[in-house]
């Protein structure tokens, strides 16, 4: 069954990323970039089991997959969940992921040869431009 999606780009992070997400987010948005960003849908949020609806959101609901890698995601739970639904997605379909790096840490899953954009050299209205 064919899913709709909703977004054109799913922001994962860790919580202590936020702030990098946030700026990725408003670059996106002032493109017409539909981004899911969690804390824009906290009404639809609210109340869901999160440990499925996130996955969820990001696997069928976005076309673009865009992890925020640093130590801090690699440690954290939530972003793991959110990358394994998301690479589930990539064994279909190539160019699903697009990893941003905050940093040089190796995430399991996500390939070094994935061509990724670091935000340590390009500003956030950069990277927008080319997701």
């Amino acid at each position: 069954m064919s899913v709709c999606k909703q977004f054109d780009v799913g922001v994962s992070f860790s919580g202590n990323d936020r702030p990098s997400a946030g700026a990725l987010q408003c670059k996106l948005t002032d493109l017409g970039v539909k981004t899911f960003y969690d804390h824009d849908f906290k009404p639809i949020l609210a109340g869901e089991q999160l440990t499925e609806k996130l996955p969820e959101i990001y696997r069928d609901r976005c076309e673009l997959f865009v992890p925020l890698i640093s130590e801090d995601y690699r440690a954290s739970v939530w972003a793991r969940a959110e990358k394994r639904a998301a690479l589930d997605r990539a064994l279909a379909v190539d160019g699903f992921v697009l990893p941003i790096r905050l940093d040089d840490t190796d995430i399991p899953g996500i390939s070094s040869t994935i061509g990724y954009l670091d935000a340590r050299k390009n500003s956030w209205a950069e990277i927008a431009d080319v997701i």
